[in-house]
């Protein structure tokens, strides 16, 4: 199981205020279960995580371990199913390869129907991780309004820079300047690659207050809104044992 559903039902059950004992009796579960959910050692049932979802109505599930976060305090999104085609594959600091013919469906959030939305295969850097996970990000591509500080550390972006003759891929996130950095004229913010391996050959890309990049060479394809993973490790072995009842 990827480590950032384990950490979302700890963070649940941590926002409850409950030990892993009365989490499990709240999901009809075993304490043992919720210690293996925590530690990554199984995967829940998605019912299992639709209770969840419920009693830590941040955190959501929905299936193929679409996770979306938001504010409770904020109205419940209304979900419609889009499509977005398959753009390609890549990793970071590399170009694109191609893919045609492919499409992704999915549960969206309402507010972005009206915008373009494409998926891209990322790849992780295989040095971190011998067999990685593949990972289908869903990004929407910006408006003339949009502007890159407006996007918070929730949302990566996909940036391309031209490196070399050719169009590199990187996925970024957005880091405000400190205020009194922002009051002496130091800009918005920088964009900074997520892998700790393309942060040792893509420098930040410094974001003025007008929310432009500094950079004539780097373009933004797009937000990310979610991701869908894959994980090629999951042995039959850990998952979540089944009642039986769908087999009566």
């Amino acid at each position: 199981m990827d480590s950032y559903v384990a950490q979302s039902i700890r963070s649940a059950r941590r926002s409850l205020k409950m030990s892993q004992a009365e989490f499990a009796q709240a999901l009809g579960a075993s304490q043992g279960s919720v210690s293996k959910w925590e530690a990554g050692r199984e995967v829940p049932r998605l019912e299992t995580l639709e209770k969840i979802a419920e009693l830590a109505p941040n955190i959501q599930f929905t299936e193929g371990r679409l996770i979306w976060e938001r504010d409770p305090d904020q109205p419940e999104p209304k979900l419609f199913m889009a499509r977005a085609p398959l753009v390609g594959s890549f990793r970071d600091g590399a170009a694109l390869e191609p893919s045609q013919g492919f499409e992704v469906t999915f549960p969206c959030h309402d507010a972005w129907k009206d915008r373009v939305l494409k998926a891209y295969d990322y790849v992780p850097d295989s040095r971190i991780s011998p067999e990685p996970d593949s990972i289908t990000l869903i990004i929407a591509t910006l408006g003339p309004g949009d502007r890159v500080d407006d996007i918070g550390p929730m949302h990566p972006l996909i940036l391309a820079k031209k490196e070399l003759g050719r169009e590199s891929l990187y996925l970024v996130e957005f880091h405000k300047s400190a205020p009194s950095r922002a009051r002496s004229g130091a800009g918005a913010g920088a964009l900074w690659p997520i892998s700790k391996m393309a942060k040792r050959y893509l420098l930040p890309i410094e974001v003025d207050s007008e929310g432009r990049m500094l950079d004539n060479n780097a373009r933004i394809i797009g937000v990310q809104l979610c991701a869908l993973l894959y994980t090629a490790r999951l042995a039959p072995s850990q998952l979540e044992p089944s009642d039986g009842s769908e087999f009566e």
